[in-house]
């Protein structure tokens, strides 16, 4: 197995979910943080049927299993409203969880290089860190 990312491709990055395949049956399952609901997992169909708004980004060397069990110790954690509203400034807590924070924090447990948790601070970094990897 192995993990992607997903992010709107509509404008700049808006949003990240951590996205793992659940067998050869084309299913995927995907855990991020919304403002309003936290930390959840979803299943995907809605977002493969909306493609054109989404694009799935392989991540090297990451453990997929690893990831998504990293991020689905954290559903029902809260949102991380001030993270959001001060995106680009490194801050330590872990009660509450931004998109990208969740999603690099993840991907760095699963094996990912550590330079995405300074990335993790936007999607918009992410997006271009990951990139980087390929």
């Amino acid at each position: 197995l192995w993990s992607r990312l997903i992010h709107a491709i509509a404008g700049p990055p808006v949003h990240c979910i951590l996205v793992v395949p659940t067998g050869s049956n084309g299913r995927y399952v995907g855990v991020h943080a919304v403002a309003g609901a936290g930390v959840e997992r979803v299943e995907l169909t809605a977002a493969q049927r909306t493609a054109d708004r989404w694009e799935l980004v392989p991540v090297p060397r990451c453990d997929a299993l690893t990831a998504l069990a990293f991020a689905e110790r954290r559903i029902g954690a809260r949102y991380d409203y001030v993270g959001a509203a001060l995106y680009g400034t490194p801050l330590t807590h872990r009660s509450r969880w931004t998109c990208s924070e969740l999603c690099a924090e993840a991907l760095v447990a699963g094996g990912a290089p550590l330079a995405l948790l300074d990335a993790g601070r936007t999607p918009r970094r992410l997006l271009a860190a990951l990139r980087g990897l390929a």
